[in-house]
């Protein structure tokens, strides 16, 4: 019998990184291949300085250029030969100096959380590998603020640091004490600030981009960082962290003590008006559903209230980011079934997003969230989130000026 001969194989050397080191095929899509699109994964392809086969082989083992900045908190890209120890440069030590003096205030609007933030927080950091190096990451995507010229440089460390911290914050959380739960913490905020500030507005804040994408059904998508990484530190610890270095950070304002001014009754006789949406209740939603709706409704209504009363009193920035974390697992759920009520109520949500709308790292996410509200709201429906949309039209043009 003659030998048939076998048609000679072309094996592709132009795959991304995060397809090789899962030893899956790459279909090279640009600029973010199918697989990690799905995964929702940072896509990074080698750097090709020639057309030759070899050439290109030797690029491979140089450093790789992040194609997409989506990545959040699922798998991070990690370099194959990813070093057991770090080795700390000139840079890092660049990195760590304009955190102490630049990005730490811009965390908080408060001197007291300020100063919590440059002093206590890199204090930990020297003990903790990784809060000190989700801390450095932070750090370099503000850095590209004042010195774009050198914004490949500070992505690629931003890259690096980030994808140590999050690897090791999973193997941290799986056993969370009273010696690693306060750096957990600090590591969790500063995961959830790159996860925002990295995406350049591309990655979803409530929603992904069809219903139903993940295995459980839900298509919450930045959200699921922040209360992942929140409340997987805080909730086993919670009495160990308030009385811990960090305890400050914990105390938001006295709800007994809210009182709603003239100021702002207008637009509190605006959000109590959204619970007409489910009262009387729809046979659409379950008595459980609208009970969740009604005590999302007043997380919201009362978050609102002091931070537009309280102005200089309140960590506007914690107080903002306490409402997703506070909103129960079942109000999530129906927003990611897309319940007409539930995304009227989260476009009101970006009312609080506007007052924090001068930090760098929560920059944008306004826009993109009434986006997304916007697209998967039926159209008779609409009219209910215009208060919203006109806020945020305000909001834009008071900083723009």
């Amino acid at each position: 019998m003659q030998n048939k001969r076998r048609r000679a194989h072309r094996k592709s050397r132009n795959g991304c990184r995060s397809c090789k080191q899962r030893k899956v095929k790459c279909d090279e899509a640009q600029p973010s291949c199918s697989f990690c699109t799905k995964h929702c994964i940072d896509c990074q392809y080698p750097i090709i300085t020639s057309g030759s086969l070899a050439t290109q082989h030797t690029a491979e083992s140089n450093v790789s250029v992040p194609r997409s900045a989506s990545a959040i908190l699922s798998t991070p890209v990690i370099p194959a030969s990813y070093p057991a120890g770090h080795n700390w440069s000139t840079r890092d030590l660049e990195l760590l100096h304009f955190y102490t003096t630049s990005t730490c205030f811009t965390i908080s609007n408060l001197p007291h959380s300020q100063q919590l933030w440059q002093q206590a927080i890199p204090q930990l950091a020297f003990s903790h590998p990784i809060l000190l190096r989700s801390l450095l990451a932070v750090s370099a995507l503000h850095l590209i603020r004042s010195s774009p010229d050198r914004e490949y440089e500070f992505r690629l460390e931003a890259s690096e640091h980030y994808g140590f911290a999050v690897q090791e914050f999973r193997a941290a959380i799986s056993q969370v004490t009273e010696g690693n739960c306060h750096a957990a913490f600090g590591c969790a905020v500063f995961i959830f600030i790159y996860a925002w500030a990295s995406s350049h507005g591309r990655c979803k804040v409530f929603l992904s981009s069809e219903p139903h994408t993940d295995d459980d059904g839900s298509a919450v998508e930045w959200v699921r960082v922040l209360r992942g990484a929140t409340k997987s530190t805080v909730g086993i610890s919670y009495d160990t962290m308030v009385g811990g270095p960090l305890g400050k950070l914990f105390f938001l304002w006295d709800a007994d003590a809210l009182s709603v001014a003239d100021s702002c009754a207008e637009d509190i006789a605006k959000l109590d008006a959204l619970a007409t949406l489910w009262i009387p209740r729809p046979e659409t939603l379950s008595v459980d559903e609208t009970k969740a709706l009604d005590e999302t409704l007043s997380l919201l209504r009362e978050t609102y209230v002091a931070m537009a009363t309280m102005g200089d009193r309140i960590d506007t920035a914690s107080a903002c980011l306490s409402w997703p974390i506070r909103a129960s697992d079942l109000y999530l759920d129906l927003v990611a079934k897309q319940s007409p009520q539930a995304l009227v109520l989260l476009a009101h949500y970006s009312l609080l997003l506007n007052m924090c709308g001068d930090l760098w790292w929560l920059h944008g996410m306004s826009r993109k969230l009434l986006q997304e509200v916007h697209k998967a709201l039926p159209e008779k429906w609409r009219h209910w989130i215009q208060w919203p949309l006109h806020e945020l039209v305000t909001c834009e043009f008071r900083y723009q000026s």
